[in-house]
């Protein structure tokens, strides 16, 4: 895995590790503390210019761990894009589980948030990692005015007529005089957890040749008890 290179006259260009790119960039600000420019910063450390500002961006401020898991991460993710993933699947895939994806903005930002808290690191970096846009990051979703008395109404809805789905409830919400489309109530439904029950079963009959055995419905209550041995 190669994370830089460093030129020596005479010599082949040999690989540096993060920890010692990290160490470079530490002895850059000492020296540009002390006054030097960039140029002479990078005459010193036997570096170009250009790889040093490629560093500062990838690895400033960071310290070594922070540094290997990024570089674990971006690598993994160029891994997984080449075989047609996502890079958000990657520790399912890893794993063999069937968590889910992070399809949903909102769960995505949280995703952000966990990471960026997690390793102490900017959202523009995480961002750039897990394939977010910035734009979707600090988008601020907006609440309607009537999103809890849609969601009163679509709850009684639900309860009243407990086959139905969230179509047949956009539908009844239409002939009850709310402008909404069906995504909206996809989402309100998905969030108050509502599901339509799957059905069961119908019980047969018990009968033997002769018809002597038929199972009662119960009419009244202790009108009908189980048979034991």
């Amino acid at each position: 895995m190669v994370f830089g290179r460093r030129r020596r006259k005479g010599h082949a260009t040999e690989a540096l590790s993060p920890e010692e790119i990290i160490a470079k960039l530490r002895e850059a600000e000492v020296l540009l503390a002390q006054g030097k420019k960039v140029p002479e910063v990078c005459k010193s450390l036997g570096v170009s210019e250009v790889s040093y500002y490629r560093w500062r961006k990838e690895y400033g401020g960071l310290n070594v761990s922070q540094a290997k898991r990024m570089k674990e991460l971006e690598v993994e993710n160029l891994r997984l894009a080449s075989r047609g993933l996502r890079p958000h699947t990657r520790q399912a895939h890893l794993e063999g589980s069937r968590t889910g994806k992070l399809l949903s903005p909102s769960r995505r930002r949280r995703c952000v948030d966990a990471v960026c808290e997690g390793l102490a690191i900017s959202q523009r970096r995480v961002c750039r990692v897990l394939g977010q846009y910035r734009s979707s990051q600090r988008h601020q979703p907006q609440i309607l005015q009537d999103e809890d008395a849609l969601t009163a109404a679509i709850v009684v809805l639900a309860r009243r007529f407990g086959r139905y789905g969230y179509r047949r409830v956009t539908d009844l919400l239409h002939m009850a005089g709310w402008e909404v489309n069906a995504k909206r109530v996809q989402r309100i439904w998905r969030a108050e957890g509502l599901k339509v029950p799957a059905k069961q079963p119908k019980r047969g009959r018990l009968w033997l040749a002769d018809g002597s055995c038929i199972r009662l419905r119960p009419e009244r209550r202790n009108h009908v008890w189980p048979m034991t041995s």
